[in-house]
């Protein structure tokens, strides 16, 4: 439910640790060896929760490109965290929240997605369960990375061994996301589900279907869109963990986030009707910006076609 203590790292090494002692009758030597397996396991199964949230955080997340993107979407950011954080009874946004939006937005695994008509092409979607690969647990996470503190310099260790604030996490909020980590979180995210890539923006419809690109972001993370050959010169996968700044520069996160803040803004309202006038307002901003990133793509093939 989002309510129960949380461990931090060291907690959920002992956890992990004390739960295999209980289960075994190994003597020591062994247990270590059978931790190290265990932990290997849980990074194979999902390597996205091996990462470092503070080389995202400085160098993809805190640039003049995403920044201004942001500021350009205040309005609706601050609303939306505002109502989901009122939704749950907290001063901060709790992950009961976090999911709830992603719930209501159907991005997540297992949510019900509701009948669509595509365009004017006569095609629909049935009300159908989500069964993509974004699931609880990677919407944890990117919860979870927000709220990581970024390790402190030499020259500031003082200062953060005197206040209790770090990044955007006191210990007020420590269990919570305040505006700040709210916005990281949804970088995360976008990093973290496919999405229409360059090729969709430049033609601005789905294959050969006639249907307009806002169609296409409605079903480009459906398993069926990103199993077909066909479609998947059109879809960018999810970006693996950036690990470098190299990582975070090619990720290009202003335009993956823009993409997922279109994503939210039109499934939203479905799922949650007293958000759809800020998402709509929204929506119009998104549309501008989507067609700039799609002119910038036209302009930078032409240059090189010239070269």
């Amino acid at each position: 439910d989002g309510e129960r203590p949380a461990l931090d790292g060291a907690g959920f090494v002992a956890a992990l640790g004390l739960f295999l002692a209980n289960s075994t009758n190994s003597n020591l030597d062994e247990l270590d060896a059978a931790l190290g397996d265990a932990l290997n396991f849980l990074l194979e199964a999902r390597p996205r929760a091996c990462c470092d949230p503070d080389v995202f955080r400085r160098f993809a997340v805190y640039t003049a490109p995403v920044d201004a993107l942001c500021r350009s979407h205040a309005r609706a950011l601050n609303a939306l965290f505002t109502y989901y954080t009122r939704r749950t009874g907290s001063q901060f946004l709790t992950i009961a929240g976090w999911l709830a939006l992603l719930e209501d937005a159907a991005l997540i695994r297992g949510t019900t997605r509701p009948a669509l008509a595509l365009g004017d092409t006569g095609m629909a979607l049935e009300e159908r369960a989500f069964d993509g690969d974004f699931t609880v647990a990677d919407a944890r996470c990117c919860f979870a990375w927000a709220r990581v503190a970024p390790k402190p310099r030499a020259a500031d260790a003082s200062k953060h061994r005197a206040s209790p604030r770090r990044s955007a996490v006191s210990l007020s909020s420590a269990d919570a996301l305040t505006r700040t980590d709210f916005l990281e979180a949804l970088c995360w995210l976008a990093v973290s589900r496919p999405l229409p890539g360059a090729e969709a923006l430049r033609k601005g419809t789905w294959a050969d279907e006639g249907l307009s690109l806002l169609d296409f972001f409605e079903v480009c993370d459906e398993p069926s869109v990103l199993d077909h050959p066909a479609m998947r010169s059109l879809v960018d996968p999810p970006s693996p963990p950036p690990q470098t700044a190299a990582d975070c520069g090619r990720a290009r996160l202003e335009e993956c986030l823009l993409k997922t803040l279109v994503v939210i803004y039109r499934r939203l309202p479905r799922g949650n009707a007293e958000m759809a006038g800020v998402c709509a307002a929204a929506m119009g901003v998104a549309q501008r910006q989507l067609k700039d990133l799609a002119d910038y793509l036209d302009a930078g093939d032409a240059k090189e076609r010239r070269g």
